[in-house]
């Protein structure tokens, strides 16, 4: 994992530095991390960078209008903002900012939200690969939902569907802590691409319409809200 913190303030940066690396290193992520005092070396650098913390407030080129840069040619960079003021905002919804903290940064609430992001990477960097499903790699973050069908079991991805033996038992095995959740007991459904839940259904973005039945609703409920807590 290539990750880049820009801060021109020396104190300031050391301190992210020591989140983020005592993060990676208690998650046993393989990762460089390069310390930046100008958004200028930044853009130089001409690294596709997986994470980017940034100040915003900075002297040659300012945070936002450095993650604009960025995104003409990495638009998957997870870019997290760090401000003294909170009027930024509205801009960093503008990039796909992933967070957006203020300081002084509280250490105990930064560490959390850290962790969560770099979980949430290693989560969209997993894939599968089994020949019972396809003789490819399958990204778990492309898994739309599984389906019981007719004894075996169907992988709806945002590409494909794809048949296979594996049973419903050996999927929850397979995507323990992936943020999935069983709706049914023909449905585990990934908690990233729900749009919408309804009384007796979970609507699935650009997709189907699920069952929802009583034996799980609860759960599936409780799963959704501390994965849409995790994003906030």
């Amino acid at each position: 994992m290539k990750i880049a913190i820009c801060d021109d303030n020396i104190n300031e940066i050391n301190q992210i530095y020591e989140v983020v690396d005592q993060t990676i290193d208690n998650l046993k992520i393989s990762a460089k991390i390069d310390l930046f005092h100008s958004g200028i070396d930044v853009l130089q650098e001409k690294v596709s960078y997986d994470l980017l913390l940034l100040d915003i407030e900075m002297n040659d080129i300012n945070g936002i209008s450095l993650a604009k840069e960025i995104r003409k040619y990495n638009k998957n960079c997870i870019i997290i903002f760090i401000s003294n003021y909170n009027n930024y905002l509205q801009e960093g919804y503008k990039v796909h900012a992933e967070r957006y903290f203020i300081k002084p940064l509280d250490s105990l609430e930064f560490e959390i939200e850290i962790k969560e992001i770099l979980k949430e990477y290693l989560i969209d960097t997993k894939f599968i690969y089994d020949y019972r499903i396809a003789n490819y790699k399958i990204f778990i973050k492309d898994i739309l939902y599984i389906e019981y069908y007719q004894r075996k079991t169907i992988v709806h991805t945002v590409t494909h569907n794809y048949s296979t033996t594996i049973t419903i038992k050996e999927w929850l095995d397979i995507l323990d802590g992936c943020y999935f959740s069983q709706c049914h007991k023909a449905f585990i459904v990934n908690l990233k691409h729900v749009k919408d839940i309804g009384k007796n259904n979970v609507i699935i973005v650009g997709k189907d319409e699920l069952v929802l039945t009583r034996k799980f609703k609860r759960i599936f409920i409780d799963d959704y809200h501390q994965y849409l807590g995790g994003k906030i």
